[in-house]
């Protein structure tokens, strides 16, 4: 149980954490090191976040984001970690067999980009299909469907009503899919189950889907890759 502070004792349990967070802040970000420079980034950023989430935590509804299932791909800010922790944001795939709507919780598989210098061990999996190829098709979908728009829009050129609203939604199904493309284009060499980071986070890390409009809505791996993942976990954690 948590112990339970004295006004006097607070104040200077907190004066203490604001003290160490700032100077180990500013003996990272004072380094010469890169890489220390780089730390002091990364904990700036997930500090701002994980603040973000406290101010958050009593407010948030774990209904807002849409059932998952499990194969559904994720978009998660896993925040900061120590050692070789699985940190920041990552696509991740969801292995519970039928989450809870009203669940704060759900169990995900980290999933990286498959890299050329990549070297395979019995704690990772390489995906056959990974996500790039549901997304681009997905993408190619929103542009197929502002094509269809466009095409129609010389048999309603009197009603200008009719001519704005048709060009905005044609305009906005091609700039999700632009960004879309953008962004999945380093998972073009495939994706990466990092099956022993496996853990259980809170809805709130969940970047992505949080509605219908969202790229990763009702996105899942496919049959293949989520037998490969199965496997793994089985190979790893069964006995």
């Amino acid at each position: 149980m948590a112990k339970d502070f004295t006004d006097a004792e607070l104040n200077e349990h907190v004066s203490d954490a604001i003290c160490e967070t700032t100077n180990l802040l500013n003996e990272l970000k004072d380094s010469v090191d890169q890489k220390l420079k780089k730390r002091a980034s990364l904990l700036a950023y997930w500090l701002k976040t994980y603040i973000h989430f406290v101010r958050a935590e009593d407010s948030f509804l774990p209904q807002s984001v849409p059932r998952l299932k499990r194969g559904q791909i994720v978009h998660v800010d896993f925040g900061y970690r120590v050692g070789k922790e699985f940190g920041g944001l990552h696509y991740a795939v969801v292995i519970d067999n039928r989450n809870d709507l009203k669940s704060n919780i759900v169990t995900v598989v980290p999933l990286m980009s498959l890299k050329e210098n990549y070297k395979g061990n019995r704690f990772t999996a390489v995906l056959p299909d990974g996500i790039y190829p549901h997304l681009h098709k997905k993408a190619e979908g929103l542009l197929e469907e502002a094509n269809i728009l466009l095409q129609e829009f010389p048999k309603i050129e009197n009603d200008s009503a009719k001519n704005k609203a048709k060009l905005l939604a044609a305009k906005l199904l091609q700039n999700r899919a632009t960004k879309m493309i953008k962004e999945i284009g380093h998972l073009k060499q495939g994706s990466v189950a990092s099956i022993s980071q496996i853990t259980a986070i809170s809805k709130m890390r969940i970047k992505s889907p949080h509605n219908k409009e969202d790229a990763l809505y009702e996105l899942r791996l496919s049959a293949r890759d989520m037998e490969i993942i199965n496997n793994k976990i089985k190979e790893l954690y069964l006995f």
